[in-house]
């Protein structure tokens, strides 16, 4: 947009001031390299529903370009302001429309990450909460194991308790010997 403002003020002005002229061709310079650099930028995508417009600039927006770079009266005279502002109008529009594309593109790959993001967490907190089951599960069996042979030991010893005193009474009996009987 900004070649277009400066090439109107050039055809306006039939060739405006040197300083006019520079700032145009610098522009020009810039907006050749940026639309380069937007070119590489679309082909790394790899995407083939998005292609670079190849048609711009046209032979005539060159030639209208080169005409203003000149900075001369009758150069400028040559160019005609509404056909310079059409083809600045038609590149800018496609490269918008290009922009869109791009954009629409970002978006369906930005969704597809954070539904892969998403759907990776439930399956994550699927496997912690299955491990969390199974552990509490192991820890069960564990006890189990631990805590059965406990009891019969605390049964035991409750036997062993009652049992205790009339063992020592047997056995602090001369002659008499303990009455034992294991169950």
């Amino acid at each position: 947009m900004l070649e277009l403002i400066s090439g109107s003020r050039i055809v306006a002005t039939r060739a405006g001031s040197p300083a006019t002229v520079t700032a145009f061709s610098d522009q020009s310079t810039t907006t050749e390299l940026g639309r380069a650099a937007a070119r590489q930028a679309v082909q790394a995508l790899d995407d083939e529903n998005l292609v670079f417009p190849t048609k711009f600039p046209t032979s005539a927006f060159t030639r209208m370009r080169t005409l203003l770079q000149q900075g001369n009266p009758e150069s400028a005279a040559q160019v005609d302001p509404e056909l310079w502002r059409t083809e600045v109008v038609n590149q800018t529009t496609a490269l918008s429309e290009l922009t869109d594309k791009v954009l629409a593109a970002g978006e369906e790959i930005g969704d597809a990450n954070a539904n892969a993001a998403t759907r990776g967490a439930w399956i994550n907190a699927g496997l912690a909460a299955a491990a969390a089951i199974l552990s509490l599960f192991f820890a069960f069996v564990v006890s189990r194991g631990i805590v059965i042979p406990l009891r019969r030991l605390t049964a035991a010893a409750g036997e062993v308790r009652e049992e205790l005193p009339r063992l020592v009474e047997q056995v602090a009996t001369p002659g008499e010997g303990p009455d034992i009987e294991l169950p």
